[in-house]
């Protein structure tokens, strides 16, 4: 689903690549993304959250508290964080995060 979201972004001329980063843990995604999409991709999410305005968490349900977790520490007060997570409730995601954190589920 975030190649999916990444290229209709990406279409949309909403951003560009090089306005976007990923993370993903896989090393065949994150190929996708780097090569394929030119999107910077990383294995730690943690390492792309700094300074992020919006993070959008396109993880299988299953994967979601492992990434709420890296995010944890090094997402910034004011970001927004929108996630995708199949039958993750918003409530979830706020309590994993840091109190105060925008969370929105789409």
């Amino acid at each position: 689903m975030a190649e999916a979201i990444a290229r209709g972004v990406l279409r949309s001329a909403l951003f560009r690549a090089d306005e976007l980063r990923a993370a993903d843990p896989s090393p065949q995604r994150r190929a996708l993304f780097d090569n394929g999409l030119r999107i910077s991709c990383v294995e730690n999410p943690a390492e792309i959250v700094p300074g992020a305005a919006a993070v959008l968490l396109a993880v299988k349900p299953q994967a979601i508290a492992s990434a709420l977790e890296q995010c944890r520490a090094a997402l910034p007060k004011a970001a927004l964080v929108i996630t995708i997570a199949a039958g993750i409730t918003t409530g979830y995601v706020e309590s994993a995060l840091n109190p105060g954190t925008r969370v929105v589920r789409v």
